[in-house]
């Protein structure tokens, strides 16, 4: 690589990278923050359609705000390299001036903190939704203002105080305009020889929300992870004791009054309603999972998005002034690659993990379509196919089955369109309409005719799309 392929000014301002190189930290950001200004689009728009179609949710608009902010900074870090100023940048492409550095500054120290204490503040919404089990209605009404005033507030305050006191200008490795290190200017061993206040700046106004945000995040998903350990080994605990329990009533009952005894026995009401027990317990801990690696990936898509430049901007606050500052772009290039790469890609990530659920749920249930089908409709919803394939068997081993199609107003508050939806946390207490739980009832066996429901057990998933519609899948157990 060719390195120091530049001149010497009279600030001794060396130009570590060559002309190749910066062009490249200059491009790099440009195709990521496109993908990210996308994936931010896309959960804004399905959270908007969400709120139209069934509720809106803490969850939801906690994802907004995220998304807004998200494309505010990916927008300021794809051109925050053009806007150093001209006059003082040794950079090839700045052609800015101080106005246009202040204002990149600006949005940087409010767009970047602003999402990241969303994510922080999402991470505290699975806390409450899993271990200390509050519904979205009691997080709306005790804690959603307040989290959306601490997300915008202090990111808000701090970056106008920066712009008032004149601490923006242009850093060495960061991307943009942000706060100074030489602070006041010609400061540190170089200069005057007075000591640099910008660190203590950058400490101030970035390091220590930064640490608080990352050491939260990963107390909250330490506690879920426990949480959800520990409830889904008691759940199954209790399940082998009642199970246990049961069979020994059985043999008691079957050694005491005959073998038909023991026939009514296996065929009694008891018998069902363990099953149900079971299933219901079965749901419930899959659900917990769920909503346990949802927050888990949001936290490590934040860390795969952050980490490197946190980094860096840490490796230049301790550097601090000095040739060995001038010298850091050059020592740190590959890192510098990249950060430019997924530093401003954080919404095109949080889209993938936001989908996550309504693609698994389609692969599940549209097991012949291809990958890009189940992820283009857990985007889009396109209603024309989805309502040609409402009614079309499926061929599964053993026999078939057949998907339904129902309205979104007959499970609007049902638990499966909360958990598609994104939505992974408890849903409200309401039960499903008569109408809504006979929809369901359709079972279809080997040779396509409708089955008796006491002689095949029922199971029944449903998946809603972006269209509104709730599609039932009912398949018939055929293997026993």
């Amino acid at each position: 690589m060719e390195y120091q392929d530049a001149y010497e000014d009279t600030n001794m301002d060396i130009r570590q990278l060559s002309e190749k190189q910066e062009t490249l930290l200059v491009i790099l950001p440009i195709p990521s923050a496109i993908l990210s200004i996308f994936g931010s689009v896309v959960i804004i728009t399905m959270a908007f359609k969400s709120r139209q179609k069934t509720h809106w949710t803490p969850y939801h608009g906690l994802l907004t705000g995220m998304s807004i902010c998200n494309i505010i900074f990916s927008v300021n870090l794809a051109v925050g390299s053009f806007l150093y100023p001209r006059e003082t940048s040794s950079r090839f492409w700045a052609f800015g001036n101080e106005a246009s550095c202040d204002a990149i500054g600006f949005f940087n120290q409010f767009s970047g903190p602003a999402a990241m204490l969303y994510q922080t503040m999402l991470s505290f919404y699975f806390l409450l939704t899993t271990r200390f089990k509050y519904s979205d209605s009691d997080i709306a009404r005790k804690f959603e203002t307040s989290m959306h005033v601490v997300c915008l507030g202090w990111p808000m305050l701090s970056a106008y105080a920066a712009l008032y006191w004149g601490f923006y200008g242009e850093r060495k490795i960061n991307m943009g305009c942000w706060i100074k290190i030489d602070i006041p200017e010609n400061c540190g061993p170089d200069g005057t020889g007075e000591p640099c206040k910008g660190i203590l700046y950058n400490v101030v106004f970035g390091a220590t929300m930064i640490f608080s945000c990352l050491v939260s995040m990963i107390v909250n998903n330490v506690r879920i992870w426990a949480y959800v350990r520990k409830h889904v080994q008691a759940h199954k605990e209790r399940l082998s004791f009642a199970r246990n329990a049961y069979l020994d009533a059985t043999e008691q009952s079957a050694g005491t009054n005959g073998s038909s005894k023991k026939k009514n026995a296996e065929r009694s009401p008891s018998q069902g309603a363990f099953q149900r027990l079971e299933e219901t317990q079965k749901q419930h801990q899959e659900k917990l999972q769920k909503l346990r690696t949802q927050a888990f990936l949001f936290v490590g898509g934040f860390l795969l998005c952050n980490v490197i430049a946190y980094s860096l901007r840490g490796r230049e606050v301790i550097v601090g002034s000095g040739i060995g500052l001038k010298e850091l772009p050059v020592t740190t290039f590959p890192f510098l690659v990249l950060q430019a790469m997924l530093y401003p890609l954080q919404g095109w990530v949080n889209m993938f993990v936001f989908l996550r659920p309504s693609y698994l749920r389609l692969r599940t249930s549209f097991p012949s379509e291809s990958k890009l089908w189940c992820f283009r409709h857990a985007i889009f919803g396109d209603p024309e196919d989805c309502s040609n394939r409402a009614n079309e068997p499926v061929p599964l081993k053993g026999g078939t089955r057949k998907v339904e199609r129902r309205t979104t107003s007959q499970t609007a508050k049902s638990e499966e369109g909360a958990i598609t939806s994104g939505n992974l946390s408890a849903p409200d207490s309401t039960t499903e309409s008569k109408e809504g739980k006979d929809s369901r009832r359709s079972v279809v066996d080997g040779n396509d005719h409708q089955a008796d429901p006491k002689e095949s057990p029922e199971r029944s998933s449903s998946i809603v799309l972006m269209d509104g519609s709730v599609h039932t899948v009912v398949s018939a157990d055929m293997d026993e």
